[in-house]
Formats: structure tokens, sequence, C-alpha cells
């Protein structure tokens, strides 16, 4: 009897090949574990940068681009649209647009 609980009377073509194949998923899934970072990640508090392995301190997309095998995405979430749309809609009209040369706006 194996150690997985199952009797295996015979190693037939097909016993032979989902034994590959087990052991196939095993390395699969111990490559995965090696991928995922584990442990601490220090941030800096004010400007968010991360502290990579070497103690170097990264912008937050470029640490995850080189440690993970992520890719990262720009975009604004709704609560920084509706604050910069208020920040705008407060300027007033000389500091929201800037001056042209020969007084154009």
């Amino acid at each position: 009897m194996s150690t997985d609980g199952f009797c295996l009377m015979s190693h037939s073509p097909e016993v032979l090949e989902l034994q590959k194949e087990v052991e196939r998923l095993k390395s699969e899934i111990a490559e995965l574990k090696l991928r995922v970072p584990r442990g601490i990640l220090q941030v800096c508090a004010d400007c968010k940068n991360v502290k990579d392995p070497g103690g170097q301190w990264l912008p937050l997309d470029r640490y995850l681009s080189l440690y993970t095998e992520m890719e990262v995405s720009h975009g604004y979430c709704e609560a920084c649209v509706e604050r910069m749309l208020a920040e705008t809609a407060d300027e007033p009209e000389s500091r929201a647009l800037p001056d042209l040369p020969g007084g154009l706006k």
C-alpha cells in the first residue's frame, strides 16, 4: 500500500502516467510557492516606496514588476477623481490655465 492510502496492484501505463502527472503538479506547486513574496514588506509611511531585499527604496509599481510576476497598470480611483475635480473647480481661472505668449489663454 502506498503512503497516499491507495493500493497499486500493477504498474499499468495509466497508473504510471498518473504518477508522473502527480509529480509534475507537485513540482509546479513548489515552484509557485517560491514566487510568492513572504514576510514583512517595508513601506515608507510618507511616500509609500517599498524597500527591496537589497535595501533600496523603490516605488511600489517598480518593486512589483522586479520581484513578482505581476504587471502594474495605472488609473484613478473614484475618490481621487472626485478630489481632483473638486480641486480644479475651486481654482481661479488664472491658476487653472497658464498664461500663454501674447496674452492668449
